[in-house]
């Protein structure tokens, strides 16, 4: 096998779960394709709202088209209850956690 960076290998991410705090933006949205391309099951999160919720259902439809096992949960990432909770329902849906990336500011 050719001495390719593991950041650089096709797969780097297979099966395991990512969050993606502040999923919904741009940047959170293409970390979450790519981390999905890769072979992650993704976990978006992002404030509630009206308007995200329009969003993460156009993100999950996205992610859906490329083969992608993802879910949304409203989640403020300053509050410490509310990371006991998205963690309930990330352990319920996905059994793990394995990468978090925080794009929320």
């Amino acid at each position: 096998m050719p001495n390719i960076p593991r950041a650089l290998r096709p797969g780097r991410v297979a099966g395991e779960v990512a969050l993606i705090s502040g999923g919904l933006g741009g940047i959170g949205s293409a970390i979450a394709l790519r981390l999905g391309q890769e072979g992650a099951r993704i976990v978006l999160t992002d404030l509630a709202s009206d308007t995200r919720a329009a969003a993460s259902e156009a993100a999950l439809a996205i992610l859906a088209a490329e083969g992608i096992d993802a879910a949304f949960f409203s989640h403020d990432v300053r509050e410490e209850a509310s990371w006991a909770e998205v963690m309930a329902k990330i352990l319920r849906r996905f059994g793990t956690l394995d990468v978090l990336d925080g794009v929320s500011p």
